[in-house]
């Protein structure tokens, strides 16, 4: 049953993870050609909602899962994070950009409790820890 609660929370570590990338990336807002120069737009755009600037992918690419820690017999505790220094600020706003933010982890944690996807993983583990 230990065994089957650490299996779970690193599986849904890495659904948490998937879901905040899918979110992070799924709002386009490229660089734009003025001047003759590639300019890159600011981190998000100048309105709640419009998503991060993909240019570089630094967002993105730091959202990392971080491995499950054992807290004692039957407690296990996974985190999934940016390390991106702006990565706080384009989720909850900066007072830098007028509060303008773009929510990708508050988001992906509660579609995956709002869907079930998190007690279908746990209950799947833990069925078949005893044998169901």
């Amino acid at each position: 049953m230990d065994k089957a609660g650490e299996l779970a929370t690193r599986l849904v570590s890495i659904a948490l993870w998937i879901d905040a990338c899918k979110i992070a990336s799924e709002t386009p807002n490229p660089p734009i050609q003025k001047n003759n120069k590639l300019r890159h737009n600011p981190h998000i755009g100048p309105r709640s909602g419009e998503g991060p600037n993909i240019a570089t992918g630094n967002l993105l690419r730091n959202i990392i899962a971080q491995p499950v820690r054992h807290q004692g017999f039957g407690t296990y505790v996974a985190s999934v994070e940016s390390g991106a220094e702006y990565a706080r600020a384009v989720e909850q706003g900066s007072s830098n950009w007028n509060g303008v933010k773009y929510p990708y982890m508050t988001p992906a944690r509660e579609n995956l409790i709002a869907t079930g996807k998190a007690q279908i993983i746990a209950t799947g583990f833990f069925r078949a820890a005893m044998g169901v």
